[in-house]
């Protein structure tokens, strides 16, 4: 089955969510909620959320496109066009739980879950 989450290309991100044990990035009524580890990169610098800057790096990618979103066998890379990436592990460690992540196409549509 073909992954949905490549109906984010062309949408900005609209909003960012940080909930106790889990990040949400909304595309319209598009989200993708990471449950695992989150990577932002920007000119060679790689920051992983929480370390200190990363919410403030990922906070910049606000209003900037998704140009391009891979699923590779360990993550999915969303690629902006502001040159930054965001990276989502979707192999999720031991205590982090048994669902790496979820898409939510918009209202009324089934979630994808890694």
């Amino acid at each position: 089955m073909e992954s949905k989450i490549r109906s984010i290309v062309g949408k900005p991100l609209s909003a960012v969510s940080f909930v106790y044990d889990y990040v949400e990035m909304h595309f319209d009524e598009s989200i993708i909620r990471a449950l695992t580890d989150i990577e932002i990169e920007h000119d060679g610098c790689i920051l992983r959320v929480p370390e200190c800057g990363s919410r403030d790096l990922l906070c910049s990618i606000i209003g900037h496109k998704a140009i391009e979103v891979k699923i590779r066998k360990s993550d999915i890379l969303i690629i902006f066009d502001s040159g930054k990436s965001v990276r989502v592990s979707i192999t999720p460690k031991e205590d982090d739980g048994p669902e790496a992540a979820h898409f939510f196409p918009g209202p009324h549509k089934p979630i994808e879950v890694w």
